[in-house]
């Protein structure tokens, strides 16, 4: 869900030099593209086998939560960032999601999508507490 970056070793063909690039991806965009060109039944034997694929499996969310998640993911994937790298996410941001698309959200939902907001930042400091002790 959230990007990372990664730097990856290529040969330049001008200079004939070996030289590194950062880019940035995501577990969402790697599982992706892995369907895309092996399709989702490839992935899902893997996913059985690989604990590196399993990691790229989605989260199973209750029944009746599918919907609202997949809004709150969209409202996440473009919410700006500040100068650490923190995800701007306001009430404004799910307002203004609402109004652009055309989507319907109660009180309820609302309070839930910022819910999942929080819930993500909790997970990504202890994702990064993890790391940091690696």
């Amino acid at each position: 869900m959230t990007p990372y970056s990664y730097t990856k070793s290529y040969m330049n063909n001008l200079t004939k030099k070996r030289e590194e690039k950062t880019e940035w991806t995501s577990n969402a965009e790697k599982r992706q593209e892995f369907i895309d060109k092996f399709g989702e039944k490839k992935f899902d034997e893997l996913a059985k086998e690989d604990p590196k694929f399993a990691e790229l499996q989605p989260l199973p969310f209750p029944e009746g939560f599918t919907w609202l998640f997949n809004h709150f993911y969209k409202i996440w994937r473009h919410c700006e960032t500040d100068i650490n790298g923190n995800r701007i996410f306001t009430p404004r941001q799910i307002i203004d999601y609402c109004q652009c698309f055309g989507v319907t959200m109660n009180f309820r939902e609302r309070a839930m999508v910022l819910k999942m907001k929080e819930w993500a930042v909790e997970a990504i400091v202890e994702l990064k507490k993890e790391k940091e002790k690696k």
